[in-house]
């Protein structure tokens, strides 16, 4: 099969142009971004080569890159494509950054064994693969032996979601993340996407035997979820404190699975 038949239209080319207007330059997307990025920068190490999955626009790519890593950024949208190779162009990472329509799905494309030092995914790319065990088989021949994974994605059991929506009497919209099968998600006027919203315990055993659990943490545990940010623009002093609170809670024992996001640690075994 050529790769021209593997690369087929991504649900997430209707919102690339908007994508950093909307979250990564708000202030919530903003506040969120930062949490992952105190984080992995304990973490990941100069000079190693990081495979990102669901890049986007390359925001996270050009940081990992300005830590001194030489980041491979996947993206299954050509639109996204384009964005975070016009940002790796306008910030003068071509150096350090390379940037591929690759879905997630199709990570056999990539022919390296164990040429990568760690996996980065951010921001719930994930919360759209419907195999996660598929790709921890694939992983586990690309990253080196005790290379760690550093995946982000949106939780089953958001506290402020259910709150708020329960407070407007909006009853489904509070549970929309229990369904079995996940929810519809609408990007743009008309094209919609499959969200699964696994727990951190559902990831732990996806990536299982490849795979070691370290830890995770809590992402937008007081801080709100990004459809919130007329909250957060109302009221920037809550949003700053919030983000104090996520720094000393989101690792703490049951309210680190409460966030909007989880950041999960693994290692390859």
């Amino acid at each position: 099969m050529s790769d021209s038949t593997l690369l087929v239209n991504s649900p997430f080319d209707a919102v690339a142009r908007d994508y950093d207007r909307v979250f990564t330059e708000s202030l919530i997307g903003r506040a969120q971004r930062q949490a992952v990025w105190a984080i992995a920068s304990q973490i990941l190490r100069p000079g190693q080569r990081i495979l990102e999955l669901n890049c986007g626009t390359g925001v996270d790519a050009v940081f990992l890159a300005g830590l001194g890593c030489e980041v491979v950024g996947l993206d299954s949208s050509a639109e996204m494509v384009a964005v975070a190779q016009q940002r790796v162009e306008t910030e003068r990472k071509k150096d350090g950054i390379t940037i591929l329509q690759i879905a997630t799905e199709q990570l056999g494309r990539l022919p390296a064994e164990a040429d990568y030092d760690a996996v980065f995914s951010n921001f719930g790319g994930l919360n759209c693969v419907a195999g996660l065990e598929a790709m921890a088989k694939e992983l586990s021949r690309l990253v080196r032996r005790g290379g760690p994974v550093l995946l982000c994605l949106l939780n089953r059991c958001c506290l402020w979601e259910v709150g708020y929506y329960l407070a407007h009497l909006r009853f489904a919209r509070a549970l929309r993340r229990w369904q079995p099968d996940g929810a519809v998600a609408k990007l743009g006027h008309s094209t919609e996407v499959r969200v699964h919203y696994p727990s951190v315990v559902d990831l732990i055993h996806a990536l299982h035997p490849y795979f070691r659990y370290r830890k995770h943490c809590a992402i937008g545990l007081t801080v709100p979820p990004s459809y919130l940010e007329s909250w957060a623009l109302r009221h920037p002093r809550l949003l700053d404190f919030a983000g104090e609170l996520d720094a000393r809670l989101s690792a703490w024992p049951v309210v680190r699975s409460l966030g909007d996001h989880y950041l999960a640690h693994f290692e390859r075994l």
